[in-house]
């Protein structure tokens, strides 16, 4: 996947995942991701999301995305595979 300078790795990106730690979330927002939802989502909410993302939009909580930059969040391990 293309590098952007000061973006991540991602341009606009959703992550659908089963984790909900904060290790996980750090990951996706340092990548870039402008979303981040549980896979127990409903479809019909998995589709606004997709939707609002591919519009520019944010689904990060402002909050967890500011403790994430300032640091406050642990920095992640590597995950065992």
């Amino acid at each position: 996947m293309p590098r952007h300078p000061g973006r991540g790795l991602l341009d606009q990106g959703l992550i659908l995942t089963s984790y909900e730690d904060d290790e996980a979330l750090f990951a996706a927002i340092m990548a870039g991701a402008a979303g981040y939802v549980l896979k127990q989502i409903r479809g019909t909410d998995l589709v606004d999301a997709v939707r609002r993302v591919a519009a520019g939009q944010s689904l990060l909580d402002p909050a967890i995305t500011t403790r994430c930059w300032s640091g406050s969040a642990a920095v992640p391990s590597s995950r065992a595979s």
